[in-house]
């Protein structure tokens, strides 16, 4: 409801111009509604003015707002995470293991070697017994966070189309604008509960 009002109050600013009659908008104008003033007195934000319509417009109210603010929390999360470093990592945890099993490999071999040295003292069986366990413990893992990767880009590839965000716009300055949306709405949500009191406190004493 906020982002059909936010398209709604666009499209009145702009009145007859061409962008007047938009069908959506970027992401980037988002943190734009909380710098727009307006000319009413005391002035007003166009953020403060789309979050009244919207909770004049809901049954839920303010709550349904809060609730908004509350599960775009976790956006800032996200805007503090680079999936370039993200994929890095994984790829760093793909390689350890792909040279641990090279050697567990190459001391299975000469384990199994009559002609090999570290096979007549027991040095290579020893070092494959302990390195087998360890590998077939932590493998799956690898296996499984490479899964929740390949996941985790098929649903960040998946929201960027949602969003019609443009193909140079990076994941992490997608998010960036909604943790920065996120902090300005919670900012105007407080505002808004901070004169509730103060005009009940008002009213309480003039009664």
């Amino acid at each position: 409801r906020l982002l059909g009002v936010t398209l709604w109050l666009g499209n009145a600013l702009n009145g007859n111009s061409f962008r007047g009659s938009a069908e959506g908008f970027r992401t980037d104008a988002l943190p734009r509604l909380a710098e727009l003033r307006t000319n009413s007195t005391p002035p007003s934000s166009l953020l403060a003015v789309a979050l009244q319509h919207c909770a004049a417009a809901s049954e839920e109210g303010w709550a349904a707002l809060e609730r908004l603010a509350q599960q775009l929390g976790s956006v800032k999360a996200a805007a503090r995470l680079s999936m370039t470093e993200v994929a890095d990592e994984a790829g760093r945890f793909i390689g350890s293991l792909a040279a641990v099993k090279d050697e567990l490999s190459f001391h299975s071999r000469a384990s199994r070697s009559a002609s090999a040295a570290a096979a007549a003292d027991g040095g290579a069986d020893r070092l494959v017994e302990v390195l087998e366990p360890f590998v077939n413990s932590v493998e799956p893992r690898v296996e499984a966070l490479c899964d929740e990767l390949k996941a985790m880009q098929a649903a960040l590839v998946a929201t960027h189309a949602f969003f019609a965000e443009e193909a140079k716009t990076s994941m992490e300055a997608f998010f960036s604008r909604w943790a920065t949306f996120a902090g300005q709405l919670e900012a105007a949500l407080a505002h808004e509960t901070e004169g509730k009191h103060l005009e009940g406190s008002k009213r309480a004493r003039r009664a």
